[in-house]
């Protein structure tokens, strides 16, 4: 499995066309087989310990397939 980690930060990500950009980079990685994670920068900052938390039982969700 290869996992693609996405941090939005708002002031980035807050486009039509970066949301469009990621939409397609999306598409692409999940089409070669590619898990997408998408977590906000906000979040990250806030409450990295859940947000690793949630990555660990993907992962584990994943391996267990």
């Amino acid at each position: 499995m290869i996992i693609s980690l996405e941090g939005n930060n708002i002031q980035f990500y807050s486009t039509a066309s970066q949301k469009a950009h990621d939409r397609k980079k999306d598409r692409y990685l999940r089409s070669k087989g590619w898990k997408v994670i998408r977590v906000s920068g906000s979040r990250i900052h806030r409450s990295l310990p859940s947000v690793v938390k949630g990555i660990s039982e993907e992962l584990t969700r994943r391996t267990n397939v």
